[in-house]
C-alpha cells in the first residue's frame, strides 16, 4: 500500500504533450530517399541566407515550444543531434516520464463501505448539480442507484515508467550513433532514457502528505516508526498510504471488524484530494496558511494499531515482536 501510494499521489506536475500531424525526420533517424523539389519561384542569390534564420540559432524559449509539439520519439531524435539540443530535450524527456507519476494527485479519494445507505455522502463530495444528476440515475430494475453502485467497476493502476525511449536508443539506427559517443555522454543519455523512480523521489529531502481540500499536511518524520525507515516519500512499514486509508473510509454502518472504537467509518478526509510533495516545494508554492496535523494523525494511527495489537504494536508490524493473535 505504501509504495503504491507514493507513486499514485506524488506531485510530479507533468506538462501534457500535444500531438502534431507532420514531423520532420531528424539526422539520427533512417533517411528516406530525397525527392527533387519543383518550384516556379527562384530566389535571388543570398536571399535565403539574408532573410532566414538557422533553426539552431533560435532562442531557447522557441526551441522549448518546438519540443513541446513533438512526439516523444522525435524529442529523443532531435536531442541526440548535438549537446545543446540534448540540454533542452533532456528536460522534456524528464517531463515525459514525470507525466506517468501521481495519477491520483488532486483526485477525490474515498473507501466506500458495503452497507452505505442511499444519499449518505461525505460533505462536499458532490456539488448540488452533481447530486441532482446522480439521483436521476436508475439501475436495471428502475431503482435509484446507491452510492456504492458507482464504484462496482474498477481499474487496477500499475504505475510504471515506459521503456519506449530505451528501446528506441538501442535500435540499430540509433545505437550506431550512440556507441560512437564519449563514455560520459553515453552514461548521461542512458540514465535519462532508462529512468527509474528513484530519480524523481530524492531521499535526502523531507516529504509531506498534503490534504489539498482542507490545506493540512502530514510530515514523514512524524509518522515513520524509525528515521531510517524513510526513503523520500516511501516509508517502510507505516507511511502515507496508511494515513490516507485510515481517514477516507465512509459507511453508514459502524461495524468494521476492528477493535478500534473510533469513528473510522466516517472518515474526516473521505472524498478529499491529496498529493505528496517535498517540504521545500510546499513552502515555495504555498500562498495561504496550511495546518500541520502530523502529531494529531500520528496519535490517531497509534491508537488504531494499538487497539489491535497492544502496546508492542510497533515491533509487531516491523516483524520484531510477538503477534498476540498467533499462538
Amino acid at each position: 500500500m505504501e509504495h503504491e501510494a507514493a507513486r499514485l499521489l506524488v506531485d510530479a506536475r507533468p506538462t501534457k504533450r500535444r500531438r502534431v500531424e507532420f514531423l520532420d525526420v531528424w539526422p539520427t533517424e533512417p533517411q528516406a530517399k530525397k525527392r527533387k523539389l519543383r518550384s516556379t519561384v527562384v530566389s535571388e542569390p543570398g536571399q535565403l541566407k539574408a532573410n532566414g534564420r538557422k533553426f539552431s540559432s533560435l532562442e531557447t524559449e522557441l526551441h522549448d515550444l518546438i519540443f513541446e509539439e513533438l512526439e516523444i520519439k522525435d524529442v529523443l531524435s532531435l536531442s541526440l543531434t548535438n549537446r545543446y539540443f540534448w540540454s533542452v530535450g533532456r528536460r522534456h524527456i524528464q517531463t515525459y516520464f514525470m507525466s506517468f507519476l501521481g495519477p491520483w494527485t488532486g483526485e477525490s479519494m474515498i473507501c466506500v463501505g458495503e452497507y452505505l445507505e442511499p444519499g449518505d455522502h461525505p460533505p462536499g463530495l458532490f456539488t448540488e448539480d452533481e447530486r441532482s444528476e446522480l439521483e436521476q440515475l436508475l439501475d436495471e430494475e428502475g431503482q435509484p442507484l446507491e452510492f456504492l453502485d458507482y464504484y462496482r467497476e474498477y481499474t487496477e493502476i500499475d504505475v510504471r515508467l515506459p521503456n519506449t525511449l530505451m528501446s528506441q536508443l538501442l535500435s540499430r539506427d540509433y545505437f550506431k550513433h550512440y556507441r560512437r559517443m564519449s563514455s560520459s555522454d553515453q552514461d548521461e543519455i542512458m540514465e535519462t532514457v532508462n529512468a527509474e523512480f528513484s530519480q524523481f523521489y530524492p531521499e535526502d529531502v523531507p516529504w509531506i502528505l498534503r490534504n489539498l481540500t482542507t490545506q493540512e499536511y502530514v510530515r514523514s518524520d512524524a509518522i515513520a516508526l524509525k528515521p531510517e525507515h524513510i526513503h523520500g516519500p516511501i516509508i517502510d512499514f507505516l507511511g502515507f498510504g496508511e494515513v490516507v486509508l485510515s481517514r477516507i473510509c465512509w459507511s453508514s454502518d459502524e461495524s468494521v471488524s476492528m477493535a478500534y472504537d473510533g469513528n473510522i467509518h466516517r472518515g474526516v478526509w473521505a472524498g478529499h484530494c491529496f498529493d505528496i510533495t517535498t517540504r521545500a516545494r510546499h513552502e515555495q508554492d504555498a500562498k495561504e496558511e496550511w495546518k500541520d496535523v502530523s502529531e494529531e494523525v500520528a496519535r490517531e494511527i497509534a491508537s488504531i494499531w494499538e487497539s489491535e495489537y497492544g502496546g508492542d504494536w510497533r515491533h509487531i508490524i516491523m516483524g520484531t515482536g510477538r503477534d498476540p493473535y498467533i499462538w
